[in-house]
C-alpha cells in the first residue's frame, strides 16, 4: 500500500477471495447489535441468507472505487463457532484452517468499510485487480428472506433527513464488525482508528451511524453524537435508536 497511509498493523485490505469468511464474520459480529434483529427478524429461519447478505454487502464495497474495506487478522480459534448464535452455528463451517488462513496462518476476525466520496484522488486505489474481480458470479443464497421489508423501508425513511444534514462534506464509516470469539482484543478500536487516522491525513471529517456498542468505540476516538434517530416499531420488532455521530479534523 501507499507509504503515506497509516500503518496497517494487524489489518490488511479485503479481497474478493475473503468473502466466504467475511459473510460469517459479518453475521456473527453484527448479531449483538439491536439493529440486527430489527432489520433481519427472520435470521433464525434463514441463516444462510444472512451470511449471503454480508457477502454481497462487502463484495459491493470491495469493488466500488469510492470505498475501502479492511479486515483484521488473528490466530484461528478452533472453537470459535461456540461464540456465534445458534442458527448460524447450524451452518457454520467445521474447520476454517484448510483454506481460509492467510499466508502467515492468521484468519479474518473483523471488518470495517468506509466511503471515500470526499477524496477523488483515492478512488480506485483500494480495489482488487481485474483478474480477481472478473471471477465473480451471482450468489444463489442471496435471497434476503431473513430481512423485513417493512423494517428496511422504515430505516430508509428515517435516515433521509439525518443523512442530508450530516453527510455532506464528510467521509462515512459504513460498517464495523468483530467476530464475538475475538472481542476484547482491541480489533474494533484498531479498525476504527485506522479510518480516523486516514481521514485526518486527508483532512476530511467523518460521520458514522452506529449501535450503542459502536458508539462507545467511536466515542473514544473523538466522535460526538449529533442525533439519536428513532426507528419505529414494526410487526416483528420493537422500536430502536441509532446514533448519528460526527468527528472533526483536529487542528494542526
Amino acid at each position: 500500500m501507499d507509504p503515506s497511509l497509516p500503518p496497517l498493523g494487524r489489518l490488511r485490505l479485503a479481497r474478493v477471495s475473503d468473502l466466504d469468511r467475511i459473510g460469517f464474520v459479518g453475521a456473527a459480529g453484527f448479531f449483538g447489535s439491536p439493529f440486527f434483529p430489527y432489520a433481519r427478524p427472520f435470521y433464525d429461519e434463514y441463516p444462510a441468507d444472512t451470511a449471503a447478505h454480508y457477502r454481497k454487502e462487502y463484495l459491493d464495497c470491495i469493488l466500488d472505487e469510492r470505498k475501502i474495506v479492511l479486515v483484521a487478522l488473528d490466530e484461528y480459534k478452533k472453537d470459535e463457532a461456540d461464540s456465534v448464535y445458534d442458527a448460524l452455528k447450524g451452518i457454520y463451517p467445521h474447520d476454517w484452517s484448510s483454506s481460509n488462513l492467510d499466508e502467515d496462518g492468521k484468519i479474518i476476525v473483523g471488518i470495517i468499510s468506509m466511503s471515500l466520496e470526499m477524496i477523488p484522488d483515492r478512488h480506485g486505489q483500494f480495489n482488487p485487480d481485474g483478474l480477481e474481480a472478473s471471477t465473480l458470479h451471482n450468489d444463489p443464497e442471496h435471497k434476503e428472506r431473513d430481512a423485513s421489508r417493512d423494517a428496511l423501508k422504515i430505516i430508509e425513511e428515517a435516515f433521509k433527513e439525518p443523512e442530508k444534514q450530516y453527510l455532506p462534506g464528510h467521509m462515512e464509516v459504513l460498517s464495523l464488525a468483530v467476530h464475538p470469539a475475538y472481542r476484547k482484543k482491541g480489533f474494533g478500536h484498531e479498525l476504527a482508528k485506522w479510518c480516523v487516522s486516514f481521514a485526518d491525513k486527508e483532512k476530511v471529517p467523518l460521520v458514522v451511524n452506529c449501535s450503542p456498542m459502536g458508539a462507545r468505540v467511536f466515542g473514544e476516538l473523538g466522535f460526538r453524537e449529533k442525533e439519536l434517530v428513532i426507528l419505529k416499531r414494526h410487526k416483528h420488532h420493537k422500536s430502536i435508536t441509532v446514533s448519528f455521530q460526527q468527528r472533526s479534523v483536529p487542528p494542526l
